[in-house]
């Protein structure tokens, strides 16, 4: 089945019930909550995701604009936290021992952001090459593994592996 498309913002097509599952989802209810506050079923949820693009955009909307105030908020807090902080740490009538702790706390925090910021860097970058090998290097390294002593075959175009019964005494290290 087509995706229904999506008209446009102003002129949506969505029904009461989709406006209400998706006020509620946006709100960071979960999908069987929120189909349970608009009286449907969550298997409806999902046929509306996979069929009705303007009910998957206007969720996608919903969730950004509710993902902003909470941060907006969550800003404004720290403003307020960074104050009470800078006041405890500079304030004169402050038990040193307090100014003290605060100070180590902003430390802590701007340290803990500093490693956070790497450990992103470090998992966005792409992870290096393995270190290419021969065939025969891997074959010794698996013998090894197993407690078995490779040993050159006569010729040279195999590894003789020497211990418990294998399936093919010569195992070749070159494709023909």
């Amino acid at each position: 089945m087509e995706k229904k498309g999506r008209q446009n913002s102003t002129n949506s097509t969505l029904t009461p019930k989709q406006m209400e599952v998706i006020e509620a989802l946006a709100g960071g209810a979960t999908v069987t909550d929120a189909a349970k506050r608009a009286g449907v079923d969550r298997t409806t949820f999902y046929f509306w995701m996979n069929n009705d693009r303007d009910f998957e955009a206007q969720l996608a909307l919903a969730r950004r604009e509710f993902a902003d105030t909470v941060r907006a908020r969550q800003r404004e807090l720290m403003d307020d936290a960074l104050k009470v902080v800078r006041e405890t740490m500079t304030g004169k009538e402050i038990p040193p021992g307090t100014r003290l702790k605060a100070a180590l706390s902003v430390l802590q925090n701007i340290t803990a952001t500093e490693e956070w910021n790497r450990n992103v860097a470090k998992v966005s970058e792409p992870a290096p090459a393995p270190p290419k090998r021969t065939i025969e290097e891997t074959l010794r390294e698996i013998a090894k593994f197993y407690g078995l002593n490779p040993e050159p075959a006569a010729g040279g175009n195999a590894v003789r592996v020497a211990g418990p019964a294998l399936p093919s005494p010569e195992i070749p290290t070159k494709l023909a």
